[in-house]
C-alpha cells in the first residue's frame, strides 16, 4: 500500500488527459490500454499512485505519438527524442549529457525552449524549460511539474545518485488543488516565477553517467527503478558503498574473486565509467574488494572460534599461509594474535 504522499487525486489523471481529448483522441481507449477505470477517473476522491500515472503517460504517448501528450500544438514524436539521446551517447559525465541534448533540442525546433545555467559565483546549476505553445484549455502548472519532474528523475537515474535539489520554479500561481504532486522534488518550491526550472549543486555535473547505451536507447518506462513516477530513480548513498555491498551479497554466494567487470554487471555500470567514478571517490575496486574480505575476516575471527584454516577456506583462500599473510598486510597481526589480542579487550 503507498503512503499518502504517494497518492495523487483523479483531478492528475483527469488533467493529463485534458491534451487527447482537446484534440480528438478516444480518451477511453487510452485508460482501457493503462488499465485505468473510468468510473473512478470521474470520482473526485479518488487516489491513484505513481505506477498508474506511469501507465497512463505510457498509454498517451503510445497513442498521440507525443511525448508531450497533446499539450502542446506541435506534437514532438518519441523517434526525435531517441535522436536526442543518441547526440549524447558519447557523453561521458552529466554535464555533457546535458549540453549536448539542449543543444540538440534547441537545434530542433523553435517553439520549444531548453536553456542550462552554470552559476559558478554560487556553486550552482539549472535547467530551464520555457516558451512552449501550448493547448488551449490545459493546465500548464501540470505539463511543467510533468518535463520539470521528468528531468529530475531522468538525469538521477542517468547517474545512479538521486540529485539533491535546492529549489524549484514554477512559472503558474501556487495550484489549488494541493502540493501532493511536488514532494518528489523535496526541496522549496516557489511559484509565480519568471521561468520554470530545477536548480542543484554544480558538482553534480562531474558525476558520471553510469548507464549502458542499450538502457539508455531502451523506453525508460520500461525499466524497473523507472516504473513509478512518484519516486526518484537513483540511489542516495555513495558508488564506494554500493560498491561494498555488491560485494557483500556476491561473497555470499561463495564468489570470493569478483572482477571488475562482474560487479560492473551487477550493478548495471559500464566498467569503464565505474573505474572512474571510483577513482572520483578516492577509492579503486581492488582497494574495496580487500577491505570488504578483511572486514568478513574480522567478523569470523571474532564472532566464531573457527579454526583459522577454516576461517580461510570460507573467505575463498585456497591455503591458509596465504590468508594469515593478507590479514597481517591488513592489520599488522597473524589471524591468532589479532583474535587473541581483541578477544581480550
Amino acid at each position: 500500500m503507498s503512503e499518502t504522499n504517494e497518492l495523487l487525486s483523479s483531478y492528475f489523471i483527469r488533467g493529463f488527459l485534458e491534451g487527447a481529448k482537446r484534440q480528438g483522441h478516444d480518451v477511453i481507449s487510452i485508460l482501457k490500454e493503462a488499465d485505468i477505470d473510468l468510473v473512478k477517473v470521474e470520482d473526485p476522491d479518488a487516489l491513484f499512485d505513481g505506477k498508474q500515472l506511469q501507465s497512463l503517460f505510457d498509454a498517451l504517448m503510445q497513442q498521440l505519438d507525443d511525448i508531450y501528450l497533446g499539450f502542446v500544438k506541435e506534437r514532438h514524436k518519441p523517434i526525435l527524442n531517441l535522436a536526442t539521446l543518441k547526440m549524447a551517447m558519447d557523453a561521458e559525465t552529466l554535464g555533457e549529457s546535458i549540453r549536448a541534448r539542449t543543444e540538440f533540442r534547441e537545434s530542433l525546433r523553435d517553439d520549444v525552449h531548453y536553456e542550462f545555467r552554470l552559476n559558478k559565483k554560487q556553486h550552482e546549476f539549472s535547467l530551464t524549460v520555457d516558451d512552449f505553445e501550448m493547448v488551449q484549455g490545459v493546465d500548464t502548472h501540470l505539463f511543467y511539474w510533468l518535463r520539470l519532474s521528468t528531468i529530475y528523475r531522468y538525469h538521477s537515474w542517468l547517474i545512479g545518485r538521486r540529485i539533491k535539489l535546492n529549489r524549484v520554479h514554477f512559472s503558474s500561481p501556487e495550484p489549488e488543488f494541493g502540493q501532493a504532486h511536488l514532494l518528489l522534488f523535496n526541496c522549496d518550491i516557489a511559484f509565480n516565477q519568471p521561468q520554470n526550472a530545477v536548480f542543484f549543486d554544480n558538482s553534480y555535473l562531474s558525476y558520471p553517467v553510469i548507464r549502458t547505451e542499450s538502457e539508455i536507447m531502451e523506453n525508460n518506462a520500461s525499466i524497473q527503478d523507472y516504473r513509478d513516477w512518484l519516486k526518484v530513480p537513483g540511489s542516495d548513498i555513495s558508488l564506494t558503498r554500493q560498491v561494498e555491498q555488491a560485494i557483500e551479497d556476491l561473497q555470499k554466494d561463495q564468489v570470493f574473486h569478483p572482477t571488475l567487470d562482474v560487479l560492473a554487471g551487477k550493478l548495471r555500470i559500464n566498467p569503464r565509467r565505474l573505474r572512474t567514478q571510483l577513482a572520483r571517490e578516492n577509492q579503486s575496486f581492488q582497494q574495496i574488494k580487500a577491505k570488504v574480505r578483511q572486514a568478513l575476516a574480522i567478523h569470523k575471527l571474532l564472532s566464531t572460534a573457527l579454526p583459522i584454516s577454516t576461517v580461510a577456506l570460507q573467505l575463498g583462500f585456497s591455503e591458509p599461509g596465504d590468508f594469515s599473510r593478507n590479514f597481517k598486510r591488513w592489520t599488522g597481526l597473524s589471524p591468532s594474535e589479532y583474535r587473541a589480542k581483541h578477544a581480550k579487550s
